[in-house]
């Protein structure tokens, strides 16, 4: 895919595409190595899921969601760089010095420099007409905030009045840690940002998107967290393994980012999978839904988003899962589903899925071997389409739904 618009002239080639130390994903760097057997994996296809929220697929913003740092779990074992080449603390835990890969670039291809960092604290966090209350994550235990240091163009230092041991673990994983509360596309916020651009050249912008004033406005396309998974993030610069291209509510696309910094252990530049299309489906009621939960990391593609409800929605001979031959434990059927290799920017979760959604023995190693096209998910035949059917019912009951 990316070959074919390097060849074209329409992108530079991989070595200019990449940071000078790009971030390496390998055993036990994403996924500890007891969840997963890692394996390298190979380019192509395209991915299909499911999502129930118009414009929005929760599964895929945990797919795609990427913090100031990394880690294998949910805590601050076995730290990662994520996007930094390197990042030190103090002994009191009241200094933290972050160094940005050089070469790293926004999804457009423009260059990241602590100059996003600078933007995204002093003209965004600390303005009070765009950020009233400075969240708690960027002050220290007495409330304090913190103190941005630039250093040079790929290094900066954040420090608090008091110790904050905490604040590892707060820019990690913490709230769904997202890099865009701290690191902003400068180049493309900057034109929107009445610092930088008077207020009456912005104002026709304003108007033309129906809002009362600036501050609304620069919350609109200021985009961070979840909303750069949704349609309104279409051409808006991210650090994601995918970028999302012309999209509606109903069917979300997303393309691989020609610009991420990530590579596997034979330095092939990530994520595996061209495409991802998300197929709007309904339930019958929002309140009335049970997800089917995925294990080892990856994400269902009928996760957090979908039901057993949106998966009889969609094509039959498209979208059904398939038996791959295995039994699991509780005596279930393993059924396979097309999805994506977990090195590239999944989080695992240490949770089991529910009753009859257990791994069998010993670890598939499917997920990212040969096309790094499939995921196993241990579902219980008879829980998915017996025991759920009679457990909803159960549920609607106590809850005041009624079932249609």
């Amino acid at each position: 895919m990316l070959a074919e618009r390097v060849a074209t002239g329409e992108l530079p080639p991989i070595e200019e595409r990449l940071p000078k130390q790009p971030f390496v994903v390998g055993p036990g760097i994403l996924i500890s190595e007891e969840n997963l057997d890692w394996e390298v994996g190979t380019y192509g296809g395209t991915m299909e899921t499911a999502h129930s929220n118009p414009g929005w697929n929760p599964s895929l913003f945990i797919m795609m969601n990427r913090g100031l740092l990394g880690a294998p779990g949910i805590g601050t074992a076995d730290l990662t760089g994520n996007l930094y080449d390197d990042f030190s603390i103090n002994e009191d835990n009241t200094v933290f010095t972050f160094q940005l890969r050089e070469g790293l670039r926004w999804s457009d291809g423009e260059f990241v420099t602590t100059e996003d960092v600078r933007f995204a604290y002093e003209d965004v966090l600390l303005n009070t007409d765009l950020t009233p209350v400075l969240p708690r994550r960027w002050r220290d235990p007495s409330g304090a905030p913190m103190e941005l240091v630039i250093l040079d163009e790929y290094t900066f230092e954040i420090s608090f009045q008091e110790p904050y041991g905490g604040f590892i673990g707060e820019i990690t994983y913490m709230g769904w840690m997202s890099y865009s509360e701290l690191i902003k596309p400068s180049h493309y916020l900057k034109p929107l940002h009445t610092t930088y651009t008077p207020l009456e050249d912005i104002e026709p912008l304003i108007e033309a998107q129906e809002m009362d004033n600036w501050p609304q406005f620069f919350g609109w396309a200021d985009i961070t967290g979840t909303g750069l998974t949704q349609p309104q993030a279409v051409g808006y610069p991210v650090l994601h393994p995918w970028i999302i291209v012309d999209s509606v509510a109903e069917i979300l696309e997303f393309e691989r980012n020609p610009y991420y910094y990530v590579v596997d252990t034979a330095g092939q530049q990530l994520p595996y999978i061209d495409r991802i299309i998300s197929i709007l489906t309904s339930f019958q009621s929002q309140n009335c839904w049970n997800p089917i939960s995925p294990i080892w990391g990856s994400i269902s593609r009928c996760g957090t988003s979908a039901t057993p409800y949106a998966v009889r929605k969609l094509p039959p001979t498209k979208y059904r899962p398939q038996s791959t031959g295995h039994r699991s434990r509780s005596g279930g059927t393993v059924l396979r589903w097309t999805t994506f290799p977990v090195g590239l920017g999944s989080l695992h979760r240490d949770r089991g899925g529910p009753r009859g959604f257990l791994p069998t023995e010993p670890k598939e190693k499917s997920l990212l071997s040969g096309s790094g096209r499939f995921g196993i998910y241990m579902m219980n035949v008879r829980s998915m389409f017996q025991g759920v059917k009679r457990t909803m019912r159960l549920w609607k009951r106590s809850t005041g739904c009624i079932e249609r």
